[in-house]
């Protein structure tokens, strides 16, 4: 489990609340993320290896092929926001990015640092 930023760490205690009501033998593995660590520990973020991929496959292959849209993160972000319009917001919107030996799910809404601490933001996506 990864908090992050803003929003993250309260969203996440009240989904953990709902969920240590419902008997499930779950483990969590917590992990810290977000521009705090980034900030503490040097780390960035290497997009130019992930944008040449990306082109590399764009160049080889017909896009037709495939059921998924990627996209640079400001389009992944509008088409995201686009679609959740759709269905009453990004505050109920999860997303689950899953791979042939781990899946990882979250919320598509940003981490609301101006709502940080407030007790507002509703963690229905997580």
């Amino acid at each position: 489990m990864i908090p992050g930023d803003g929003i993250g760490p309260e969203v996440t205690e009240a989904v953990l609340h709902v969920l240590a009501r419902i008997p499930l033998d779950i483990e969590w593995d917590r992990h810290a993320a977000g521009v705090a660590v980034f900030d503490r520990e040097g780390l960035r973020c290497r997009i130019g290896r992930s944008t040449r991929s990306v082109r590399t496959v764009l160049h080889s292959r017909p896009p037709s092929r495939f059921d998924i849209l990627l996209l640079p993160n400001l389009y992944g972000d509008i088409i995201s926001d686009l679609y959740a319009g759709l269905v009453g917001g990004l505050a109920l919107v999860p997303s689950g990015n899953i791979g042939e030996d781990i899946a990882v799910f979250e919320a598509v809404h940003g981490t609301a640092p101006d709502i940080a601490g407030q007790q507002l933001a509703t963690p229905t996506a997580c």
